[in-house]
């Protein structure tokens, strides 16, 4: 995926924010953190703090979800 240090550290951040915008305890956030955090040398494919790759020329998104008709309906 040649994830970046800089998209790894978009990923903490925007978890982080996640995370506190959802009223996660502190306990909670520091053990996935602390999952999270040694993890980076395997993630992390590119030294530098570029974010944004550019993605392969064949990269197709996958389609959208559908949505459950009966949720939609309310039942």
């Amino acid at each position: 995926m040649k994830v970046t240090e800089g998209e790894f550290g978009a990923l903490v951040e925007d978890l982080v924010a996640t995370l506190d915008k959802f009223s996660v305890p502190e306990k909670e956030k520091g053990e996935l953190l602390g999952i999270l955090g040694p993890l980076k040398d395997m993630i992390v494919e590119v030294k530098g703090n570029a974010t944004g790759t550019e993605l392969p020329a064949k990269f197709k998104p996958a389609p959208p979800l559908k949505e459950d008709k009966k949720k939609k309906s309310g039942m």
